[in-house]
């Protein structure tokens, strides 16, 4: 199963009926950001161009994270402090 919610101001939030399942779950955290180069749009008009992004948060938090939390009944706070 796949969870997971938006990162604003630093914070998150995920509903029990969204969230993770009871039990141990990898963690992956992603964030985009602009690379300031410009690339045709995709699914628009040709010429269109758009922003391209990419991942703003190195890869051992997200594809080649290790990070795991045990989930257990209730309400779960976990907090993740990231060195990038």
């Amino acid at each position: 199963m796949v969870a997971g919610g938006p990162i604003r101001d630093g914070r998150y939030s995920i509903s029990a009926g969204q969230g993770p399942v009871v039990g141990l779950n990898r963690i992956e955290i992603h964030a985009q950001r602009k690379t300031g180069k410009n690339i045709p749009a995709a699914l628009a008009d040709p010429g269109e161009m758009m922003d391209e992004t990419g991942e703003a948060i190195p890869d051992r938090y997200n594809t080649k994270s290790t990070l795991q939390r045990e989930v257990k009944p209730g309400r779960n706070v976990f907090d993740f402090e990231l060195t990038l």
